[in-house]
């Protein structure tokens, strides 16, 4: 291999301990070196804009609808935590603002109630479509990486245009 890969491995909504513990054996297996790493795990909590899928504070502006987070504050949490308390570096999928919110207060709660791993903590959110503004200092305090993808903010009319026709154009802009 000529590539640095690193590996994030998935984890879904009713993940146990058995199911961690099957994680960590796959990390066991393949430890890090130099071109492989398989520390990470990432979790989805909602969909996107395009589709009013993303969990979003308020109702889409277009629909009657504020999209549903694919599991519950408290199954986040659990989960996070979980993940957290063994080492892992853990990604959500969150583009909507109320997704990011939840990711946020999950990865809050998990170092708070987790002493930090030994190769510290570097979770991060994925996409961060649409971030309410209250929410953007806490990636810093939280040490928290917001992983924003360019194409996302295309301002092509494929992308913006159908992000202010659904979420009106003042959360476009966050």
């Amino acid at each position: 291999m000529k590539v640095r890969v690193y590996a994030a491995l998935s984890a879904r909504a009713g993940m146990d301990a058995a199911a961690a513990d099957a994680l960590d054996a796959v990390w066991q297996k393949y430890p890090d070196d130099p071109l492989l790493k398989t520390g990470a795990v990432k979790l989805s909590i909602d969909g996107v804009i395009e589709s009013h899928t993303a969990a979003m504070l308020a109702p889409y502006t277009n629909a009657k609808s504020s999209g549903t987070p694919m599991m519950t504050s408290e199954e986040l949490d659990r989960i996070v935590a979980l993940l957290d308390m063994r080492g892992w570096q853990v990604m959500i999928h969150a583009i909507g603002d109320r997704g990011i919110r939840m990711a946020l207060d999950a990865f809050e709660r998990a170092a708070a109630a987790n002493p930090a791993p030994a190769r510290g903590r570097r979770h991060r959110i994925e996409h961060i479509e649409t971030t309410d503004p209250a929410d953007i200092p806490r990636f810093g305090a939280l040490g928290v990486i917001a992983s924003m993808q360019p194409f996302h903010a295309n301002p092509s009319p494929n992308q913006i245009d159908v992000w202010a026709g659904n979420i009106g154009p003042d959360r476009r802009n966050y």
